[in-house]
């Protein structure tokens, strides 16, 4: 298994809960449990972000080639397959109304979107491309990565640490003084949700989790072995965390957002350390390898997989469950392998190209 087989994994487990929480959308009549937490498997989406950060702290300590060759990279990793996905959702749903944009959007919606400036548009932010709020978020702290990457990065956990502690703080002071004047910001007072959807989606919401990341990149970089046992007695703490997270009255919080993401953190720690074969394995892996992909691509599978209203929900949701994954990772795999793969190699080349250009003399 390769070094960084873990982040994988986790990128795999992120996808398996956002497939877990849309399939279960599909479905009536769930058990309350199974239900409560099929609804959490929405954070799978803060599980991704704190695997990108850290995966972006550990390249960044070892390439130590500067922001521009950085840069180059995150667009031709996000940027080729995002584009084909934007325009996929455009062609079918149109500009019209939606639930994320009640007036529907325009072709500044559409070229902000394409910019990866949808994150700073309430009526654009998730409305164009299924999830992209995420894909936006996660451009918005590519920006400011090489200035993490700078003055944070090499400094003690201890001061992440505190940061995070002052966003989530700064969120619970401001985000309520804008849900409470929305009417300020919506014509119609029944469009009031999307102002919610807005704080609960955007990015300094979800700037704990990913400096969550930072902070699990830092700790590795003194942290010394776990016994074998201790490292499973804590893996398993953490996803016994995560599971009575989803029946704790925080579940329903904004915050709970940075809640999961430190409980992922400690999961991610622990992963680290102890990779036994049921958890970080080639199937999870490579499941995660593509969820990228998967991501963007399950929005479209998910309607076309029947519901095969057998005897028991749960039997539903397990079906709705298995074949949305299975579709959505076979395609993923088929461009990962066309789109994704390519642009990462011509943006690799593009990097060892400007690096070969003799800098001009002046």
């Amino acid at each position: 298994m390769k070094r960084f087989a873990y982040i994988d994994a986790v990128r795999g487990y992120a996808i398996v809960l956002v497939l877990a929480v849309h399939s279960s959308q599909m479905i009536t009549g769930l058990p309350w449990a199974a239900s409560t937490l099929a609804t959490q498997g929405a954070r799978g989406v803060q599980m991704f972000f704190v695997a990108s950060a850290l995966t972006l702290c550990l390249s960044w300590q070892s390439r130590s080639d500067g922001a521009g060759p950085f840069y180059i990279r995150r667009l031709f990793r996000i940027a080729p397959m995002f584009w084909l996905a934007l325009i996929f959702y455009v062609s079918r749903d149109g500009l019209g109304p939606r639930y994320y944009a009640p007036a529907g959007v325009g072709t500044g919606d559409v070229a902000a979107t394409a910019l990866f400036l949808n994150g700073f548009i309430p009526n654009a932010i998730t409305s164009i491309v299924p999830g992209s709020w995420s894909i936006a978020d996660e451009m918005i702290f590519y920006a400011i990565f090489p200035l993490i990457a700078a003055y944070l990065l090499p400094r003690s956990w201890l001061l992440t640490a505190a940061l995070i502690a002052g966003a989530i703080l700064a969120n619970e002071k401001i985000t309520p003084l804008i849900i409470s004047h929305a009417d300020s910001f919506v014509a119609d007072p029944a469009q009031r949700y999307m102002v919610n959807v807005f704080v609960t989606l955007w990015f300094p919401q979800q700037l704990p989790t990913f400096l969550t990341g930072v902070m699990v990149a830092q700790v590795m970089r003194t942290a010394r072995p776990m016994l074998p046992q201790a490292a499973a007695a804590l893996t398993f703490a953490s996803v016994a965390l995560m599971i009575a997270l989803a029946f704790s009255p925080a579940a329903g919080a904004i915050g709970a957002q940075s809640l999961y993401g430190a409980v992922f953190g400690l999961f991610v720690l622990c992963l680290w350390q102890y990779q036994p074969a049921y958890l970080v394995n080639p199937i999870i892996c490579w499941i995660g390898k593509v969820s990228f992909s998967a991501y963007l691509i399950h929005f479209a599978v998910m309607p076309h997989v029947a519901v095969f209203h057998l005897a028991d929900p749960l039997l539903d949701f397990a079906a709705m469950f298995a074949y949305s994954t299975a579709f959505s990772v076979a395609l993923a795999t088929a461009t990962y392998f066309l789109i994704e793969r390519p642009m990462i190699l011509l943006g690799n080349r593009l990097i060892e190209r400007r690096a070969e250009c003799p800098a001009p003399a002046y």
